[in-house]
């Protein structure tokens, strides 16, 4: 602070700023204020019932004391006057029932002027349906960047602890279930700019089935389409929302399915904090790149939700240049109770093991923790995985595998560059710790440790809501359609993104996820580069081999005439990255389900 500043300005500044905290806690002063005003008054009944020689009895004290929350303030068995512990305790306690009376007028007031506003005026507000957590976070992070934001919570829970929270940031909270008709239209949702789904999974699903309904109405009728976010944990009700009415061409929605634990995923694999993506410990330089004997070597500590959704993810991304497929093993105890079927779900739902995908796109195991590092005769092998994964979700076994692993293998760590991630939502103190500890020079414990999934950042608006990946495959999947002459009616590239389903969206998502890992494979490749080579030349050539008559492609509309990607890399590396990127197309595919067609 600057030393010219008078010592009565500086006490005119701390006052300020102590009178802001009060404000800002007025609830806290308020409930001290009525403690000590019980306290006041089952001292003065007390001393009162002496005083008139009524027998002592605590217990009618305590009783007389409730009685002035009713605001009851006559006490018939005393004759005297009132002493001054029940005159003050009593303005207290009176005090305490009309601020929270008066909280509450002001509170629906505002509710309903609000609601008022939405039916005169409405337009451009925000839905978030549940003030859970994830709820709660999102809510927050978007009034933080956009404080003149109409945010409008529905919750059905009116002791939800987070709801106070979220009215003193401005939000207003309607009391309802969010699949019920009525509420939907009181919100005006036919004129809301978001709408996010983010309570339990059947829930979310009717909720977006009623709003479905609801703008198929001529008076709620939309005229643009709704974002509208979902979360869903259990991905095999992903392709609930493939069904016919949320693809019709009358449907106003405009739908991204999310998921706290695949953007934990996305956030591990292409960490940009710890400037950290998939394979960037293993491909180093040309060499390693082009190399069979390379290969990512990945261990998952965890099989719930959150170690299905990191395995899915590697699944997506783990296709390289060189075409080692990527070796995961799933490590957890299979004989505890709760992971008797786990194995057994996932196999049922994902074709991941089946031979003629498993040794082709990817190397998957699922093992008992009791057998990793141990060959075929149980003897220990030698730690060789690239990268190690701690994610249980639950803390104790988060912090308690790592420390193991840690405490066994940290020599491996260290000497082979092992990167090595534990999953802390629930812990961001610890993880704070972890992070000043990995950021030290020398070889502390934590070196070689990188925290991910935390909910602020998982659940935040730009993760959710203003995504830069979608914001890349919109543009993506509007070049494509410009490059092969597929957009004859000039459509905007956000019109063009609306009318294609959502696993085609998704399929545009993983193809951006995976560019980061091409595009550093790339610029490795031209940092070594010593040849030059003609575009026209590559361009014709490419053409000629690998392209049918009929297609046609704008070439020289890429950008690509003057571009170190077309002028450093020979035919045959571009084409060998066409197979990486045609590998990783096919790996989307099965993991969703598809077949390969019999001939």
């Amino acid at each position: 602070m600057d030393k010219s500043i008078s010592k009565d300005k500086l006490n005119q500044y701390k006052v300020k700023n102590i009178f802001k905290a009060m404000m800002k806690h007025d609830s806290y002063i308020v409930n001290i204020i009525a403690i000590i005003g019980v306290i006041l008054a089952t001292w003065g009944f007390v001393v009162s019932h002496k005083i008139t020689g009524i027998d002592y009895n605590l217990y009618n004290s305590i009783y007389s004391t409730i009685r002035l929350f009713a605001f009851d303030l006559d006490a018939p068995d005393l004759k005297a006057d009132l002493i001054w512990q029940l005159e003050v305790s009593r303005w207290m306690i009176a005090f305490f029932m009309f601020y929270y009376i008066a909280k509450g007028i002001i509170l629906i007031a505002k509710t309903k002027y609000e609601l008022f506003k939405l039916s005169i005026f409405g337009g451009g507000h925000v839905i978030i349906c549940g003030c859970g957590e994830k709820g709660r976070t999102l809510g927050e992070d978007w009034l933080k960047k956009y404080p003149n934001t109409k945010l409008f919570y529905i919750e059905s829970d009116l002791l939800n602890s987070n709801i106070e929270t979220l009215q003193e940031l401005g939000a207003i909270v309607i009391h309802g279930k969010a699949q019920e008709e009525l509420i939907l239209k009181k919100l005006k949702v036919n004129k809301a700019s978001h709408f996010i789904a983010t309570t339990n999974d059947t829930t979310n699903m009717e909720i977006i089935s009623t709003l479905t309904k609801v703008l198929k109405n001529k008076e709620y009728k939309r005229f643009t389409h709704l974002k509208c976010f979902v979360h869903l944990q259990h991905s095999e009700f992903y392709d609930f929302f493939m069904a016919t009415r949320f693809n019709a061409d009358d449907n106003m929605l405009d739908i991204k399915v999310f998921n706290i634990y695949s953007n934990s995923a996305r956030m591990l694999f292409n960490d940009k904090i710890n400037n950290r993506i998939l394979g960037d410990n293993v491909f180093k330089d040309k060499t390693s790149i082009v190399d069979k004997k390379s290969q990512v070597k990945v261990a998952i500590f965890g099989f719930g939700k959150l170690g299905e959704n990191i395995l899915l993810q590697a699944l997506h991304l783990g296709h390289f240049y060189n075409e080692t497929p990527i070796k995961v093993t799933v490590v957890y105890d299979q004989d505890r109770d709760i992971n008797k079927n786990i194995e057994d779900e996932f196999n049922k739902q994902y074709d991941v093991l089946k031979e003629q995908h498993n040794g082709k796109y990817w190397d998957v195991e699922i093992i008992d923790d009791g057998d990793f590092l141990k060959d075929e005769n149980g003897k220990e092998k030698k730690m060789d995985y690239t990268q190690l994964i701690v994610a249980y979700e639950d803390e104790f076994d988060a912090l308690s595998n790592l420390m193991k692993l840690l405490k066994r293998y940290n020599d491996e760590i260290l000497t082979n560059n092992i990167d090595v991630s534990i999953y802390s939502n629930s812990f961001e103190n610890t993880a704070q710790i972890i992070h000043e500890d990995k950021n030290n020079k020398k070889d502390t414990v934590f070196k070689k440790v990188r925290t991910f999934g935390m909910l602020k950042e998982t659940c935040s608006y730009d993760m959710v809501i203003d995504q830069t990946l979608d914001k890349k495959a919109v543009l993506n999947n509007n070049h494509y359609n410009e490059l092969h002459g597929y957009n004859k009616e000039n459509k905007t590239a956000q019109e063009q993104w609306k009318e294609l389903d959502i696993l085609t969206k998704d399929s545009n998502r993983y193809l951006m996820d995976h560019n980061e890992i091409k595009k550093s494979l790339i610029e490795k490749f031209i940092k070594e580069s010593t040849m030059t080579y003609d575009y026209k030349s590559t361009r014709d050539n490419i053409e000629h081999k690998y392209f049918y008559d009929h297609q046609n492609i704008n070439w020289d509309d890429m950008g690509l005439e003057n571009h170190s990607y077309s002028t450093k890399l020979s035919v045959d590396e571009i084409v060998t990255l066409a197979k990486a990127e045609h590998n990783r197309w096919n790996a989307f595919h099965i993991l969703n389900g598809w077949k390969k067609m019999s001939v």
